[in-house]
């Protein structure tokens, strides 16, 4: 239950986050053996009163479902509209994410996060100076009017192939990926953090009212234990 509270605790931290996917706790149910406290068998051991099925988190997965798409203005920030991915080159290696917000880095290379943008075919976007940056929908990227190379822009069939790593950014295999024809890069938007904030803090009200419950129920059995063990003292 813990981790289900750090879960949508984490999404709500990120509900203003451009690009964040919420990540979405796997339940599934797992089957116990009741034990009796005081029956023995022949060997010793503990008589199973039944079975019971309790529910925990298998997994934790994200929602890869596009957030709201808000116009900024700003050249330096894009946004992927439809099903596609952009590649970087982060120091951990070649990373996927649906964040916009670009920089120049110190060699004018067009980045997201520090990690330079993966041109298509490979190698970086660098932007000469006293340049506008124009890009099209085909993730074509120009300086004033001279191509500077197409930023690679994939996506993945299996949703279970990209896992994310932090910082908006997943970690896929590229060979299992392949170029995302259909989607759009627009310029001088943003991809809004897909968590909807109601649904969020309704569901982490309810999870902590459960949590606190079960405190309750296992302070009530402590204090139960406490006080036969009192009684037992006094025989």
């Amino acid at each position: 239950m813990d981790r289900n509270l750090e879960v949508l605790s984490n999404n709500l931290a990120n509900v203003s986050t451009p690009g964040f996917k919420a990540s979405r706790p796997v339940f599934e149910t797992v089957l116990a053996k009741r034990v009796a406290v005081d029956g023995e068998g022949a060997e010793g051991a503990p008589q199973p009163l039944g079975e019971r099925r309790d529910v925990t988190i298998a997994d934790v997965g994200a929602d890869l479902s596009q957030g709201a798409l808000v116009e900024t203005a700003n050249d330096l920030d894009i946004a992927i509209s439809g099903d596609g991915w952009i590649g970087i080159q982060s120091a951990g290696g070649q990373r996927f994410t649906r964040r916009g917000s670009m920089h120049l880095d110190a060699e004018r290379r067009l980045t997201i996060g520090g990690a330079p943008i993966r041109a298509e075919g490979g190698g970086d976007l660098v932007i000469p100076e006293e340049s506008y940056i124009v890009v099209d929908p085909d993730g074509s990227v120009y300086a004033n009017e001279n191509l500077v190379g197409r930023m690679e822009i994939l996506k993945f069939n299996d949703p279970d192939a990209l896992q994310p790593v932090g910082g908006g950014f997943f970690e896929g295999n590229a060979a299992q990926a392949e170029p995302a024809e259909e989607a759009e890069v627009l310029q001088g938007y943003l991809e809004n953090s897909n968590v909807n904030p109601v649904w969020g803090m309704t569901e982490l009200i309810r999870t902590t009212r459960i949590f606190e419950a079960a405190q309750k129920v296992i302070t009530a059995y402590k204090e139960m234990d406490d006080k036969l063990a009192r009684e037992i003292g006094r025989i």
